[in-house]
């Protein structure tokens, strides 16, 4: 079967004529595009184990978490971090599943927009698991880079995907639990919440 364009007088004006051309997209359908090109994200909240947890995510995996009450600072920080369109829509029940247990070892996630420095930070610090604890050196020593403490500190504090990638179980090398990206309390009341 053969399709033919509808065809236009050539003295007809070019706007018209190119109207005929236009193909009307569905707005999901041009969204779920931009997911799936890595150029937008979904995001929803979820009941995280210490509050509340806001997470983006495309068909690339989980791209970036934060927690907070306020959807409005979530989208901010979310745009501060990613230039991606934001578009409202359920989180995946794996997803929240994984937040809620503290444990998203299992989940796709999306850091293409990390530099490699960052991901291998972020890869060390996956493999710890709930109950266990590493210090920034053992995190250095992973990708053999052990003289670079400091750097996986810093590497650690611009985590987009905390909880899925658990920057919280890292502590310094004299036990103390260090910083947090949200504060010293709610690192030791997740270690707490994971250790029992």
């Amino acid at each position: 079967m053969t399709t033919t364009a509808p065809t236009v007088p050539s003295d007809e004006p070019l706007l018209p004529r190119l109207r005929l051309l236009e193909v009307t997209v569905a707005p999901d359908a041009l969204e779920a595009l931009l997911d799936r090109v890595g150029v937008g994200d979904a995001y929803g909240v979820v009941d995280g184990p210490i509050g509340p947890t806001w997470v983006a995510h495309n068909d690339h995996g989980v791209a970036f978490t934060f927690l907070t009450d306020d959807e409005h600072e979530f989208t901010a920080r979310h745009r501060d971090r990613l230039p991606r369109r934001l578009r409202r829509a359920p989180v995946p029940d794996e997803i929240a599943s994984a937040i809620a247990a503290s444990d998203g070892s299992e989940l796709t996630v999306d850091l293409r927009h990390v530099a490699p420095f960052q991901r291998d930070v972020l890869e060390a610090t996956r493999s710890v698991r709930p109950g266990q604890t590493r210090s920034y050196g053992w995190v250095a020593e992973q990708f053999g880079r052990p003289a670079a403490v400091r750097a996986v500190g810093t590497a650690l504090a611009r985590n987009p995907i905390p909880l899925i990638i658990p920057c919280h179980r890292i502590v310094r090398g004299d036990g103390d639990v260090g910083s947090y990206l949200f504060g010293t309390d709610r690192k030791r009341r997740l270690l707490e919440i994971e250790a029992a």
